[in-house]
């Protein structure tokens, strides 16, 4: 918007806080004796039509197209916030297509847009400067009742209904069914008159009435109650959109046929918008996204940790570090940059290092920043884990977004279950956890939930497809069966001991965490020799223990120095610096525990 329509807009803005009184005001003496004093009264009240500074309502006057489509948007109550998602969608549209002499109903104008009441094309070709004619006021407030389903085959029975717009008759006829219309007098509708304050009073008055009446009172639902994120778009197809927000959390959500998008104010397809920023609308009670709307701006949008902020002379510069992979870059500031610390504005000076920083990028040069702590404390629930070097770790929020996190297996976070550190393999699909999120990093994993303990001697081991059972008989008399939890540890004494090791009539004590068994205690400790084989994950040559990945678990080798490594395609022997992530691997030896294994040979494959 230019200087001009600025200043246009707020001359407008006073000289409508000097002409209007508060809305609600009664006893108008200009409406004492008219017989459309009870409809304007009711008006003045709702806060959908206001009086004038002098205490009159002056319901002779006519009203323009512009006053029309105010009043008829405040036929939906929305919140400031709920309005401010209307015009990021719409507002660009209205501001385009109206003149700034008519900005002070820029935003009612966007919400006749957004709920249906007036076209975009009709933007163009009506003018909303001049007095509204009746038949058009009549298509305007059938829309606005959401009855355009319910127009009738019928034609009015006016004296004058060859004079109506042969589209409109069906709306004009619904309207005089439902008696908010009639004629005058003669039976005249006038649909080419203009309409006087007191006549638009008189019909919005009449259709609210019946809209309550039939609990039919429109609503926006498309933008109220709803719950939004930004951030930037990775990836964005038909079902669903991926994207960092603000927070650095990387989001998923499915979309469904009923999910708008926007892009700019205009109606879009759901292609791939990588790259730009993005606003999601979410209904928190079903995880339902209702709204997707795209900036139509090319910028490039970086996202990391910020590490440090420095001027050199007079070029500003903010460096970026990714934990993940370690690498830092750089960007030069334009002059003029924005920058916001959790949405207020901030100075360079107060740039800290660790935060979590969104940078726009226009022509080379930082345009805008934002910046938050990069401290959350996340709860959700575990989706899935892919283990890999980097492993992905997949939790569904509470308002239905995926949320993805990458863990370095080699410096992996605490993680912890009533106070015990446990394996990052000790989770499992529909854990509740918390994810504590420190300077952009997770710095902890915290599982929620209550422990219960049960004793009994063993009667059966069975398993399925859904996993492992244990059943066991308690000294009562009452037998229960629980699953196994698939990264259970077992023990014997105070050391780890294999599911195989348990026989039937043990005597044992379970640890039951959830609905599944997370510990299992009893008295007998064996193990056994046996081989495993997978892909190597890391390498402590400090530590002598490598991490596999065999199946869907993980093993923890530990290599003696007398252990042969030998390279299967040469026969050669190599130490163990010559084990290298991805490499495949069988190892032979025996389980010292339920992950830990004891390495008495590895053969390279």
């Amino acid at each position: 918007m230019n200087r001009n329509r600025i200043l246009t807009a707020l001359i407008t803005i006073l000289l409508l806080f000097s002409l209007a009184v508060p809305a609600g005001a009664v006893n108008y003496p200009d409406l004492q004796g008219h017989w459309a004093k009870p409809y304007m009264e009711d008006m003045s009240e709702r806060g959908i039509m206001n009086g004038y500074a002098d205490g009159t309502m002056k319901p002779g006057n006519d009203i323009t197209g512009a006053e029309t489509l105010a009043m008829l948007s405040r036929i939906y109550v929305l919140t400031d916030d709920e309005r401010a998602r209307v015009y990021d969608d719409f507002g660009k549209t209205v501001e385009e297509k109206i003149p700034s002499s008519l900005s002070w109903a820029y935003q009612n104008m966007a919400v006749c847009l957004a709920s249906g009441i007036i076209r975009t094309d009709e933007l163009s070709n009506l003018d909303f400067s001049k007095p509204i004619e009746k038949e058009i006021l009549s298509v305007l407030l059938v829309r606005a009742m959401k009855m355009t389903g319910s127009l009738p085959a019928a034609i009015p029975t006016f004296n004058d209904t060859s004079e109506i717009t042969a589209a409109y008759r069906p709306y004009v006829r619904l309207l005089y069914d439902l008696g908010i219309v009639t004629g005058d007098d003669k039976n005249y509708f006038l649909p080419h008159a203009n309409v006087q304050r007191a006549i638009v009073a008189t019909m919005l008055s009449k259709a609210l009435t019946y809209l309550e009446s039939n609990d039919a009172v429109p609503e926006l639902v498309d933008y109220m109650g709803l719950v939004k994120t930004e951030g930037i778009i990775g990836v964005m197809t038909g079902d669903q959109i991926a994207f960092t927000d603000f927070n650095g959390l990387k989001r998923t959500y499915t979309l469904s046929p009923n999910t708008k998008l926007h892009i700019e104010g205009e109606m879009g397809t759901a292609v791939s918008y990588a790259g730009r920023r993005v606003s999601v609308y979410i209904k928190p009670q079903t995880g339902e996204v209702k709204r997707v709307a795209v900036s139509e701006d090319d910028a490039l949008w970086v996202q990391s940790q910020l590490n440090r902020a420095a001027t050199a002379t007079v070029t500003k510069t903010v460096y970026l570090y990714d934990p993940i992979t370690g690498i830092t870059s750089s960007y030069v500031l334009a002059s003029g940059v924005k920058m916001f610390y959790d949405g207020q504005p901030v100075t360079f000076t107060e740039l800290v290092g660790g935060r979590f920083v969104t940078l726009k990028v226009e022509a080379d040069k930082v345009t805008e920043i934002y910046i938050t702590s990069g401290d959350l404390d996340i709860t959700a629930s575990v989706k899935s884990i892919v283990f890999d070097t980097i492993s992905q770790l997949y939790l569904i929020s509470p308002d239905g977004a995926t949320l993805s996190f990458e863990l370095n297996i080699a410096k992996l976070p605490a993680i912890l279950r009533n106070g015990i550190p446990v394996g990052i393999d000790r989770l499992r699909t529909g854990d509740k956890l918390t994810v504590q999120i420190r300077q952009c990093a997770v710095a902890a994993i915290t599982l929620e939930g209550q422990e219960a303990t049960t004793s009994g001697v063993l009667t059966a081991i069975s398993t399925t497809a859904e996993g492992t059972s244990l059943s066991i008989r308690t000294q009562a008399g009452s037998d229960y069966t629980y699953k196994l939890d698939m990264a259970a540890a077992i023990w014997s004494g105070k050391e780890e001991i294999r599911l195989a090791d348990l026989e039937i009539g043990d005597e044992l004590s379970l640890v039951i965490f959830g609905d599944r068994i997370s510990d299992v205690y009893l008295i007998k400790s064996e193990s056994s020799s046996t081989k495993v084989s997978g892909i190597v994950l890391t390498v402590d040559t400090s530590k002598r223990q490598i991490i596999i990945k065999s199946a869907s678990s993980l093993i923890y080798v530990n290599v003696k120095t007398t252990t042969p490594i030998i390279v299967a395609s040469s026969g050669s022997s190599v130490g163990i610096s010559g084990l290298t992530p991805q490499s495949n691997v069988v190892i032979y030896g025996i389980y010292t525990s339920s992950n830990q294994f004891s390495a008495s040979s590895i053969i390279i494959e």
